[in-house]
C-alpha cells in the first residue's frame, strides 16, 4: 500500500503543472455549480413565500360558468349549481373562502309593445355584504329590489287588480300580494325592500360570456334574493353562476385555487372565465421572467461542470496513451494492468477531490455575495 501511495505521489509531482490547472478548473466549476444551485433554491423559496403572502392578502378569483342557448339542437350544459357550491365549500373550507351567486334573467311582456326585463341575483350573505354592506335582515325573509325592478313588480300588481293578462317570457313569476308581500312561483312570501344604496353602489361587476372584462349590471335593474331560493328555480333558461374565491390566510397552499378550478372544469362543459387581481398577475409575470433567467444560469453551471468532467476523462485517456511504454515496462517487471489503472485512477481522483474541496470551501464565503447580487437584480416587490 505504501508503494502504491508513493507511486501516486510521484506521478502527481511529475505532472504538477498540468494537475494544478485542472484542480483550478474543477474548483471554479464546482464553485459556480454550487452557487447557482443555492441561488436557484433560494429563489424558489423566496417566490413561494412571496406568493403565499400575496394570495393571503389580495388574491381573489372570480369564476363564472355561463351557458347561452346558441341553437335548438345544441345541448345545454348546467351552470355551477347550488349543490356544486356546497360541495366545494365543504371540500376547501380550511383554506378558501368561497362565495356564490346565480343570476337568472327575467322578462315580462305586458302586451305586444311593452317588454320589461331585469336580472335576479341569488347570492349568499358574504357576497351580498361585500356589495351592499349590512342591509340584509338576519332572517332573510324579504327580497331586495332596485328602483326599476320594484316599479315593474308594482305594475304587475296593478295589472292583476285590473284583471289584465301578464306573460312571463323568461325566468320566474313575481307577484305582489294584497298584504304587500311578494310571492315568487309559490316560494313563500317576502317583504320587498328597496335598495337604499348607502355605500354608493350603483353597479355590480359580472363576468360576460363574450369578453374577458366585466360587464356592469345596474343595481336599479336587479332583484336580490337569498341563495336558498336557488333550490326552487325551475327556469329552462340557464343563468350565469359566479364564484368568488379567496385564501383565508397567508399559510394556505398556493395551489388550492388552481385545484378548485380544475375540479370545476372537469365537472362542466360550459364557458369559463376567471380573473385574479392585476397586482398578483404582475407578480406572476415578473417571477416567470426572472425564473427564466435563473434557470439559464443554472443550466449554464451544469454545462460548465459537465465540460470539466469530460475534460478529466479526456486527460485520463491521454495519460493512458502517453504511458503505454511505461505500462509495458511495468508489466515486464511484474506489475499488472489492473494495478496501473488504479494508480492512474487515484491520481485523477485526488485531483477531483482537491479541486472539489477547494470549490466547496470557497463557496461558503462566495455564495452570500452571489445571492445578494442575484436577488438585487430581481424585484420582489410590486
Amino acid at each position: 500500500m505504501g508503494y502504491f501511495i508513493e507511486r501516486v505521489k510521484k506521478q502527481l509531482q511529475y505532472h504538477k503543472k498540468l494537475y494544478f490547472v485542472f484542480v483550478l478548473e474543477i474548483a471554479i466549476g464546482v464553485l459556480i455549480f454550487i452557487s447557482c444551485i443555492n441561488v436557484f433554491i433560494g429563489w424558489i423559496e423566496k417566490t413561494e413565500e412571496l406568493k403565499s403572502e400575496r394570495v393571503g392578502k389580495e388574491m381573489t378569483v372570480s369564476y363564472s360558468n355561463t351557458i347561452m342557448n346558441q341553437g335548438a339542437d345544441e345541448e345545454l350544459e348546467e351552470a355551477i349549481t347550488y349543490s356544486d357550491y356546497k360541495k366545494l365549500k365543504k371540500k376547501y373550507k380550511k383554506d378558501l373562502e368561497i362565495t356564490y351567486a346565480y343570476e337568472d334573467r327575467i322578462s315580462y311582456a305586458f302586451d305586444s309593445e311593452n317588454l320589461f326585463c331585469f336580472s335576479c341575483f341569488m347570492m349568499d350573505k358574504p357576497m351580498y355584504f361585500e356589495i351592499f354592506g349590512s342591509q340584509m335582515d338576519s332572517n332573510n325573509n324579504f327580497i331586495y329590489m332596485g328602483e326599476n325592478t320594484y316599479s315593474i313588480v308594482e305594475k304587475i300588481a296593478e295589472r292583476k287588480k285590473q284583471g289584465k293578462e301578464l306573460i312571463v317570457m323568461e325566468g320566474e313569476y313575481f307577484e305582489i300580494n294584497e298584504d304587500g308581500t311578494v310571492s315568487i312561483d309559490g316560494f313563500g312570501r317576502f317583504v320587498p325592500k328597496r335598495i337604499e344604496n348607502k355605500k354608493g353602489v350603483e353597479k355590480i361587476k359580472h363576468p360576460s360570456e363574450y369578453a374577458t372584462e366585466y360587464d356592469d349590471y345596474k343595481v336599479a335593474d336587479c332583484a336580490f334574493l337569498p341563495l336558498e331560493y336557488l333550490k326552487k328555480v325551475k327556469s329552462d333558461i340557464r343563468g350565469c353562476a359566479m364564484l368568488k374565491i379567496k385564501y383565508k390566510n397567508n399559510n394556505s397552499e398556493v395551489n388550492k385555487v388552481p385545484a378548485l378550478l380544475i375540479d370545476l372544469t372537469k365537472a362542466h362543459k360550459g364557458i369559463y372565465i376567471y380573473t385574479v387581481p392585476k397586482k398578483y398577475m404582475n407578480l406572476e409575470e415578473r417571477i416567470n421572467n426572472a425564473s427564466f433567467r435563473i434557470e439559464k444560469y443554472f443550466y449554464a453551471s451544469v454545462c460548465i461542470l459537465l465540460i470539466v468532467m469530460a475534460g478529466m476523462i479526456g486527460v485520463m485517456t491521454l495519460l493512458l496513451h502517453q504511458r503505454r511504454h511505461s505500462i509495458a515496462i511495468g508489466i515486464s517487471y511484474g506489475s499488472t494492468i489492473k494495478r496501473m489503472f488504479w494508480e492512474l485512477f487515484a491520481e485523477i481522483l485526488t485531483v477531483f477531490e482537491t479541486g472539489g474541496g477547494i470549490g466547496l470551501l470557497a463557496s461558503v464565503f462566495v455564495i452570500p455575495f452571489i445571492e445578494d447580487m442575484a436577488m438585487e437584480k430581481i424585484p420582489f416587490t410590486l
